[in-house]
């Protein structure tokens, strides 16, 4: 019985040493750039064909982080003998030891803060963290006139270059507005997505006729939709407006990408993403071709 029990807890002791030196294999050969990408994900593959990706510490998530941010760079041969790791450190300090400080401060085309400066300016208390801009907006025939979207702190406008700044959005169902989009043919008009700061649950889009002073809610909202508000996890993530033609307006969503080609007023979802997960695919980013 004695044998039968320590062979047994033999077993076990290498099926898991087994399968720690298997994980181990691959995340060594990850960081070895001598190794070709594809090598690593055949090593990574045969480790986790047999272990249930589905529980928590499995491993796979941090795996796929890690093949999602390489493998566009050395796609499609997989070749990552010539990469430099620290390339990105190198320049940076080469060019710190090429610019003197007086470079710096006589940079001509450098940036400088509009404010507001502190953040108690904005609250009348301390309040570390509040302000994180998630959009911004400015009048290409009005360098002054910039539109700023907060995270937790809503629609913000200034017409005087960033000297004085208005909140116009403090009496909307939610307090954050992660992206605006203002109509290339009328710059009064502007749309935003008002968002729980927390977890980025969309309350619809609202829209503003005189320039970001007063806001309506569009008929892309929650009740219209079926899916957003109170108790759900559903997110806007991006407006755009098309730069040419008129009232045409896009919206990424976590739920697909919507067209509209009447200012919202009709609305249809054009893309519905599939994922292994069994999430849709989230519509964040929105670009038009140059030239059609």
């Amino acid at each position: 019985m004695f044998n039968i029990i320590t062979k047994s807890l033999l077993i076990i002791i290498l099926f898991g040493y087994s399968s720690f030196l298997s994980c181990q294999e691959w995340k060594d050969m990850a960081y070895n750039y001598s190794i070709n990408l594809y090598d690593v994900v055949k090593s990574a593959e045969s480790h986790f064909k047999d272990i249930d990706i589905s529980k928590k510490g499995s491993g796979w998530k941090k795996y796929q982080r890690w093949l999602h941010q390489n493998e566009p760079k050395f796609y499609p041969s997989g070749d990552r003998s010539s990469f430099d790791p620290f390339h990105a450190a190198k320049e940076y300090k080469n060019f710190i030891l090429k610019k003197s400080s007086s470079d710096r401060l006589e940079f001509s085309n450098g940036w400088h803060e509009l404010g507001p400066y502190y953040i108690e300016e904005v609250t009348g208390h301390y309040a570390v963290g509040l302000g994180r801009i998630e959009s911004f907006y400015i009048d290409p025939n009005n360098s002054d006139r910039i539109f700023l979207g907060s995270r937790s702190g809503g629609f913000w406008k200034t017409i005087d270059g960033g000297l004085s700044w208005e909140n116009s959005t403090d009496f909307l169902f939610a307090s954050g507005v992660n992206t605006i989009a203002v109509s290339p043919v009328n710059s009064n008009r502007i749309l935003i997505n008002i968002r729980n700061s927390s977890n980025g649950t969309t309350h619809g889009i609202y829209e503003s006729l005189d320039g970001g002073q007063t806001w309506a809610i569009t008929n892309f909202n929650p009740s219209n939709l079926n899916w957003g508000g109170l108790g759900t996890n559903n997110q806007i993530l991006k407006i755009m407006y098309h730069p040419t033609i008129p009232n045409l307006v896009f919206i990424g969503t976590t739920e697909g990408l919507y067209r509209s080609e009447d200012n919202l007023e009709t609305f249809f979802n054009v893309a519905v993403g599939s994922h292994p997960s069994g999430f849709n695919q989230n519509y964040d980013f929105i670009e038009f071709h140059p030239t059609s």
